[in-house]
Formats: structure tokens, C-alpha cells, sequence
């Protein structure tokens, strides 16, 4: 008796709302982005880590989050347009991107929860303790989601 469900193939109208969903997690994780140079502002920026001797200080990080953010929407959206430039779209190739991309948008919301926590002065075990609730629970929405 096989249990193992096969997986469904990906459907086209399904990846265009994830690739919208994963948008407007970008243009939400701005927001989070901008409130973190202000509590650094307030903070006045401090030296999160050294990298080679060079001192990487929150202003620095916030920047790079900055790109991060844009380069994941600016991605999601050649992805949906893509879509419209084509008759014929690979949805296991695509379905397999917007995978990647959420996989960095997940790498980018540790490591910003991480940024505030350091900034707060939050311990980090308090900090991966939140973290690995918030995976465990999107993990959760998303088994729910493919069972349905």
C-alpha cells in the first residue's frame, strides 16, 4: 500500500496568486525594513558584526535589506511577466523559482527578526525561539493548503 500522495501538478492560476502574495510580503517587509532604520536611528547604529575586519553597522545592514526586498519584488515581478509575454509557460520551472524566491524571503525575515532583536537587545535564543515558531506555523499553513 503506497501512503505517499503524489504531489499535484502546479497550476498557473495558483502560481500567479503566490507570486502576488509574495509581493505584497516585500512591500510589508519595506515597512518592517524602514522601522528598523528608525529604531536605529534612535538607537544610534552600533557595529552588528565584523566581516574580514570590516564593521558592518546597522545602517549598512538596513541597506542591504533594502536591495534584498527589491530584488526578490523586482524577480516575482518578471516572473508574473513572464507569464503574459508567453503562450506556452513551464509551470514546473516557474513553480521551482517562486520556491527559491520564498525561500529567500524566509532567510530574509530571520535575519531581520535577528536585526531587531539585537537592536531591542532581545536574546537571541528569545529571537530563534520566535523564528522557529514563525516556521513552523507557515510550514503548517502550507501543508494545510497543499492537503486541501
Amino acid at each position: 500500500m503506497n501512503l505517499a500522495r503524489s504531489r499535484p501538478k502546479p497550476n498557473l492560476e495558483d502560481i500567479k496568486e503566490s507570486a502576488k502574495n509574495l509581493q505584497n510580503w516585500c512591500f510589508g517587509l519595506f515597512g518592517a525594513v524602514l522601522g528598523l532604520i528608525g529604531l536605529l536611528q534612535f538607537n544610534k547604529a552600533r557595529t552588528f558584526t565584523s566581516l574580514w575586519g570590516t564593521e558592518i553597522t546597522g545602517k549598512t545592514l538596513a541597506y542591504v535589506y533594502i536591495f534584498w526586498v527589491l530584488i526578490i519584488l523586482v524577480m516575482s515581478g518578471r516572473l508574473l511577466s513572464s507569464f503574459k509575454r508567453r503562450k506556452k509557460v513551464d509551470l514546473p520551472k516557474a513553480s521551482f523559482s517562486l520556491n527559491c524566491l520564498y525561500a529567500s524571503l524566509w532567510y530574509f525575515l530571520a535575519m531581520l527578526t535577528g536585526s531587531f532583536a539585537s537592536a531591542l537587545g532581545v536574546p537571541s535564543i528569545v529571537d530563534a525561539a520566535v523564528v522557529v515558531a514563525f516556521l513552523l506555523i507557515t510550514t503548517g499553513y502550507e501543508i494545510l493548503h497543499y492537503f486541501r
